[in-house]
C-alpha cells in the first residue's frame, strides 16, 4: 500500500475559523490524522497582520508555512525561498491580462490583492504543492489557461478537493473512511520515498558502491548520509551523520527549517533532495540521485519512486518490489 501525503495550501477565503465550510471541515479531520498536510503561504501571513478576527490567525497556525519569492509590500521579509525558480510573472500575467510593475503599494495601476493572489500562486508553483484551495472565482475560472502554460498544481475549491482525495483514497486504499486509514497508517514505516513506506534506505552506485543516499539510526536518532550529484556528474554535496553538511558546488543552496520540519538542497532553481516531516510522523524524502558519473540511480517524486532494476532489496533496505 503507497502512501502520499497531498500538500494543499488554503486562500485566506477559506480560513474555516467558524467551522461553516463543510469541506474545510472534512479536510481538517484529514489532516489531523495525517493523511494530507494543510498549509499556508508566508503571503497568508502578510494578508493576516491587520486581521481583526483573532480566531482567524489561531486556525492558521498549526499550519506549516511554505516560502516564495520576496516581492516588495506583499510578502514577509524574510522570504528566502530554496525549490523551483520562480514563476510569478506568468501567473500574474494569466491572471490578470497585464504584467505585474514594481512599485509595491505605491503602484497606480495595479492592487494589493490581485498582486497577493499571484504569489499565492508562485508559492504553490516554487514549492511543488499538489492543490490550492480558493474560493475566488477569478482565479478558478483561469486555471484552464495556467495549466497550458505548465503550472501543475491544481486550483480547486474545498467541495472539489474533498471529491479528488476521497477518489483517490478509494483506489489507494480501497476506502475513504479516514478512521480506517488512520489505523492502517499506524502501521507503516516512518519513512516515505514518494508514497513508498521504507524501514531504511541504501541506495549505491552499482559501478563504485558509493553511498548515493543512506539513512541511519544513530543512538535513537535519525540521520542521512549522501553524495549528492548532478546530471552531468557533478558533486554537489556531501551529507554526514552527526555532522554539518558540505557545500561543494557553486549555485547550490541548501535550506533547512527546524521550525517548520523541511530541508531542501537546491541547484538553480532545481531540486535534488527535499524532506519534511508531516504531521502523522513520516518523514517523506524527494529527489533525484544521480551517480558521479550523471547517471540516474532512483528518483522519488510525490507518488513515485523509481529505481533501476539492478538494485535488491537485503536484510539492511526495504524498498518497494522492483517492477518487471
Amino acid at each position: 500500500m503507497g502512501l502520499y501525503v497531498y500538500k494543499i495550501v488554503i486562500d485566506t477565503n477559506v480560513i474555516n475559523s467558524r467551522n461553516d465550510i463543510i469541506a474545510m471541515t472534512k479536510l481538517e479531520d484529514l489532516f489531523k490524522i495525517g493523511i494530507i498536510e494543510l498549509l499556508k503561504t508566508d503571503t497568508l501571513l502578510v494578508e493576516l497582520e491587520k486581521e481583526i478576527d483573532i480566531s482567524r490567525k489561531e486556525k492558521v497556525k498549526k499550519y506549516r508555512t511554505i516560502y516564495g519569492e520576496n516581492v516588495v509590500d506583499h510578502t514577509t521579509m524574510k522570504s528566502i525561498y530554496f525549490g523551483r525558480k520562480s514563476n510569478f510573472e506568468i501567473i500574474y500575467h494569466t491572471l490578470w491580462g497585464e504584467y505585474w510593475k514594481m512599485g509595491g503599494a505605491y503602484q497606480d495601476k495595479i492592487h494589493d490583492n490581485s498582486t497577493r493572489d499571484a504569489l499565492h500562486l508562485n508559492v504553490c508553483w516554487i514549492n511543488e504543492v499538489d492543490y490550492f484551495i480558493t474560493n475566488e472565482n477569478k482565479i478558478i475560472e483561469k486555471r484552464g489557461e495556467l495549466y497550458a502554460k505548465g503550472f501543475d498544481c491544481k486550483i480547486v475549491n474545498p467541495e472539489e478537493c474533498v471529491e479528488l482525495l476521497e477518489n483517490d483514497y478509494l483506489q489507494d486504499f480501497k476506502t475513504k473512511d479516514p478512521i480506517i486509514i488512520r489505523e492502517r497508517l499506524k502501521e507503516t514505516h516512518k519513512i516515505l520515498l514518494g508514497s513508498n513506506q521504507c524501514q531504511f534506505v541504501d541506495i549505491k552506485d552499482p559501478k563504485t558502491n558509493e553511498v548515493i543516499f543512506k539513512t541511519h539510526l544513530i543512538c535513537d536518532k535519525f540521520c542521512v548520509e549522501a553524495n549528492i550529484f548532478d546530471e552531468n556528474g557533478n558533486l554537489l554535496a556531501r551529507l554526514y551523520p552527526n555532522k554539518d553538511p558540505e557545500i561543494i558546488y557553486r549555485g547550490v543552496s541548501l535550506s533547512y527549517c527546524g521550525s517548520e520540519n523541511q530541508f531542501t538542497l537546491s541547484k538553480d532553481g532545481e531540486i535534488f533532495l527535499s524532506s519534511r516531516i508531516v504531521p502523522s510522523g513520516h518523514i517523506i524524502f524527494e529527489g533525484k540521485f544521480f551517480n558521479s558519473e550523471g547517471k540516474l540511480i532512483a528518483e522519488a517524486h510525490k507518488k513515485e519512486f523509481n529505481y533501476l532494476s539492478f538494485m535488491k532489496n537485503t536484510q539492511n533496505i526495504i524498498l518497494p518490489p522492483v517492477s518487471d
